[in-house]
């Protein structure tokens, strides 16, 4: 049976943006991910937090220590981008693939002016594949996620529910000071990272359930 990461995931995050003073969010935030991505769910979060640790320390994609050592001379164009992951994750002890969901939905109806939207939001993550990652399991010929996002009432009942197919179709910048109004992810995440294939799922996972809104995007940086 897949894992349900609820209440607890989504208690983690929102009480960090609370304590940061962001919204806390009426509607609960569920994540359910299939058998096959929840067996291999402790080797994503420590691929994704160390990529993540490097990247906040040198704005470049993951490289061995050797090389690692090398860059902490050099002075990076991309420091001042506000980064997603960054943003919505500040303790990397926190960075997991789990709670990055739950923010980047939480995130994405704030932005749309739905911070009171009550109920659950609720996803179901049936195929993930990122094209070069490290864990085989999520490896494939390209990047995207299947599965369904459903608007649950604070009774449980299922108000809407949509299937949801996304391939990585995203918007491309080289400007090293953006601040949005995209998410923003390094431009090579989008083979080794899990972050923007699931912003782009959620993206259009939300706008198909709630036609006529516009949701977050996702926006790759870098040359």
């Amino acid at each position: 049976m897949p894992r349900l990461f609820s209440t607890l995931a989504a208690v983690a995050v929102l009480a960090v943006g609370a304590l940061l003073g962001t919204p806390v969010f009426a509607a609960d935030v569920e994540v359910n991910f299939s058998s096959r991505i929840d067996r291999n769910m402790a080797a994503i979060n420590r691929i994704e937090q160390t990529r993540e640790a490097y990247f906040r320390e040198f704005y470049d994609a993951y490289q061995s220590n050797r090389v690692a050592s090398v860059k902490k001379f050099n002075i990076s164009r991309l420091e001042n981008v506000k980064w997603a992951g960054q943003s919505l994750i500040p303790n990397i002890a926190d960075f997991t693939m789990e709670n990055l969901t739950v923010a980047l939905v939480s995130e994405s109806l704030e932005r749309a002016g739905m911070a009171d939207l009550e109920g659950t939001i609720r996803l179901d993550i049936q195929r993930l594949k990122v094209s070069r990652y490290s864990v085989s399991a999520l490896r494939g010929n390209d990047t995207f996620v299947i599965g369904t996002i459903a608007h649950l009432d604070n009774a449980g009942n299922v108000l809407k529910s949509v299937k949801i197919s996304t391939n990585l179709v995203v918007d491309r910048s080289v400007d090293t000071r953006y601040q949005g109004p995209d998410f923003a992810f390094f431009t090579q995440d989008s083979a080794t990272r899990v972050g923007p294939a699931l912003a782009r799922f959620i993206e259009k996972g939300l706008e198909s359930l709630f036609e006529g809104k516009k949701f977050t995007g996702v926006v790759m940086i870098g040359s």
